[in-house]
Order: structure tokens, then sequence, then C-alpha cells
């Protein structure tokens, strides 16, 4: 059953009405935006509404502009300065930020600024009351549930995640929405789909891989040419897929389509015979928002120190670590980061096309960030442990630095799992 209500519990949706909700979108529009994120089973629910008002930092389809192009700081007045001390972390936002983070530190502080100098007057006048948002990672979209919690507007942040196509996520930074109340009957098909070992919609063939690169690399040089380039540099657009074109990126250099001579040559089997010497940590796409927004603690969004660190931890336990790049992220990321892991003794990388079931045949820790692995690995009777907090962790399950302390969870901690998965999802 869909929640009726916001993600506070106290009002349903049917009761907004026009002028108190707006939909957050991007720089491609209304219709690819509410396409991806706001399912038609949602929408549904806020019959009171005669159209679906957006928010954007871009003009396509905005029903309100997120302007910052024309905001100067000497604009920014004591009062405003007193409401941001209260409610901007600058080291939090900036490291959860890659646009941020890829730019020198005071243009960054500016730009934070001018998009903080927005939300306290838009809150401040307007009548919204509730802003849906597809999740993403970005220094505005946490500017804009920062102020809007300061402002008392509720907020609901929306994404896919590994139960898709029939969920979606409701988190706006990894925390567990307790969104709505899952019948039993449903758990019990979700665990049974869990237990089942079901192959994931969202995993892609070597060739979809490589298709994916190409892509990948074309839109990385159009999107330099035009939209840095021109609307940026040439126009002074302010807008992030603006100006932090060059940051946003996957496949660029043809050295990444060497990532395979990287990979080892090792067999389960092999791997089988000394299980105990092995510890599974899957690699995670990055920069990504269930790295940089939904680590428990903005230190852990620099994902790599954190690998290292982790790779490092176990190393001096004298165990070995098995790696698995993941099948998204093939030929995406940078071969530096391939040279340094191969670095560490101990450490062996496996190609993204080894199933991970038939790893977890040969293995019985696991360590995960957040993502699917760890709630596979959990149905699949491993010790796992985490490095974040996340929507699924409840506090249950131990750090890293707590080794040996894990045991597989029981069938009824499983089942409570899975509820406090749905608990935080809508129903496509």
């Amino acid at each position: 059953m869909i929640s009726k209500t916001d993600d506070s519990g106290n009002k349903p949706f049917n009761e907004y009405i026009d002028g108190e909700v707006l939909f957050f979108i991007r720089i491609k529009g209304k219709k690819q935006y509410f396409d991806l994120y706001y399912p038609e089973s949602f929408l549904s629910k806020f019959s009171n509404l005669s159209k679906f008002a957006t928010i954007s930092e871009y003009g396509i389809d905005a029903d309100v502009l997120i302007d910052i192009d024309n905001i100067n700081i000497s604009e920014i007045t004591i009062k405003d300065f007193n409401i941001i001390d209260e409610v901007v972390n600058f080291s939090e936002i900036y490291s959860r930020c890659r646009g941020l983070r890829a730019i020198h530190l005071h243009e960054a502080w500016e730009l934070v600024l001018k998009v903080s100098h927005f939300f306290i007057n838009f809150f401040s006048e307007s009548k919204v009351k509730l802003i849906v948002s597809g999740t993403v990672d970005n220094y505005v979209m946490d500017l804009m549930f920062r102020f809007a919690r300061h402002f008392n507007v509720k907020c609901i942040g929306i994404t896919d995640f590994f139960l898709f196509p029939d969920y979606k996520l409701v988190t706006k930074y990894g925390e567990n929405s307790d969104f709505r109340i899952p019948s039993e009957e449903e758990v019990e098909k979700v665990v049974l789909k869990l237990e089942n070992k079901e192959k994931s919609p969202l995993a892609i063939s070597k060739k979809k891989a490589v298709l994916n690169a190409i892509w990948n690399g074309c839109s990385f040089y159009y999107r330099f040419v035009f939209r840095y380039f021109i609307n940026y540099q040439l126009e002074g657009k302010l807008g992030y897929e603006y100006r932090f074109a060059p940051y946003l990126r996957h496949f660029y250099d043809p050295k990444q389509l060497l990532a395979f001579t990287y990979f080892d040559k090792i067999t389960l089997s092999q791997i089988a015979k000394s299980r105990s010497e092995y510890i599974y940590i899957p690699l995670h796409w990055y920069p990504e928002a269930t790295i940089d927004y939904w680590t428990d603690n903005y230190s852990k969004a620099n994902y790599y120190q954190l690998l290292f660190r982790v790779l490092r931890f176990f190393g001096e336990l004298g165990k070995k670590v098995i790696l698995k790049e993941h099948p998204a992220f093939y030929f995406a990321r940078p071969i530096s980061i391939y040279k340094q892991i191969k670095q560490f003794p101990g450490v062996i990388l496996l190609n993204p096309y080894v199933s991970t079931q038939d790893i977890f045949d040969v293995v019985d820790d696991v360590v995960v960030w957040n993502g699917s692995t760890g709630v596979e690995a959990i149905m699949a009777n491993k010790n796992v442990y985490i490095t974040t907090e996340s929507y699924y962790s409840g506090y249950k399950l131990p750090s890293y630095t707590a080794y040996g302390s894990s045991t597989p969870l029981s069938k009824e901690e499983r089942r409570e799992l899975v509820e406090r998965i749905l608990r935080s999802t809508l129903v496509v």
C-alpha cells in the first residue's frame, strides 16, 4: 500500500493544493525527470493539484527557476548570513558534492552563498509546504533540503534502487524514511524473491558496458563543448550541469579500455580451498549519491580514501580481499585507481561479470558500503560488515573494524530487514 501522507506522516497528499507542492526537475526537463523518478501511482495521490508545478536550476519547464546567475554576494544581508550560519555546514556540503570538490574553495563558497540566498528569499515568501525531488548528488539539492527543513517545508526524496522496477526508494540522504507500512504478504513475497537469488534487472552485459562507454565518451565531449565552454565560459551560466560539466564524467580516456588487464585470473575453486582467508568487497560506482550523500558521516564521502584504509585494515589482519568491479562502472573507473589497488598485498581484483552469488559460494565474510550486495549477502547467510549505516542496516550490522563479531542474521531478522526496506519505498 502506498502512503497517502508526506514523509512526516501528518498530511494526506490529496489535501495539498496548487501552490503548496513543487517537483524538482533537472536539465532535460519535466517529462524526462518525471518518467525517471515520479511514477503515476505516486502522482495520482495528489488529486487536488491541477498541475504538477516544478522547480529547477534550468529554464526548461521550470515554474520556479533557481536563478543564481544574477545574484551578487553583496546582496546577502546580515540576517541572511545568520540563517546561513545556522543551516549550512560548509565543510559537509563541500565534501559531499563532487562538483564543489573539483573547484577552488573560494568559488565553491560563493556558489553555496548564492544558492543559500536564493532559498532564503524563496522560502520566506512562498506558500510551498512540500518539495518532491529525485535524489541526486549535488549541492543545490542538498541546500534545498536543508533550507526547506529550516522553513518547515517537508521534503520527499525518490530514487531507483535494487528492487527496481517494482519499487522506488524514498530517501533524501540514504536514511530509512518509514514512508509506508507494507503488508505481511508483500514482505513475504519480497523475501522469497531475494532468497531465490533472482538476477537484478539493473545488471548489464559486456556488450552493454562497451556501448555505454562509447555513449558516455561522446556525451562527455558534447557536454564539455556545449554546456561548459558555451553555456558556462561564454554565457556565464552557473547551473550545476554547466559549471561542472568537465567533472561529470565516466569514460573519457581511451586508457580506461585497458581495465581488463588489471583483473586477476584466479578461479573461485582456488579461493574456496582457503575461504576463511578471504573477505569480499564489491566496488562501488563513484562519485554517486550512495557514497557522497548516503554515508553516515561526510568524512567518508571520499570513497577511495576509505577503501584504501579498509584494504590496509584487512591486510594487517593477514586477510586477503576480493574486490569485484561494478558491472555498470566497467570502463568508467580511472586506471590510476586500479594501479593503486594492485599495490596492496593480498588483494584480488575480479572482473565485473563474475557472479556475486558464485562468490558467495566460496566466501563467508562480506564488507559493504551502501549497495544491494549487502542485502544479497544477508539473505545468503553471510557475515556482513559495514563501513557506514544505511537504510537497511538498522544499526544491527557491525562495522568492519569489529571484524570477527558478525554472524548471519536469523530468518526472522532477515524478514525484519526486508520489512524495514519496504517501509522506505513506494510501489511503482
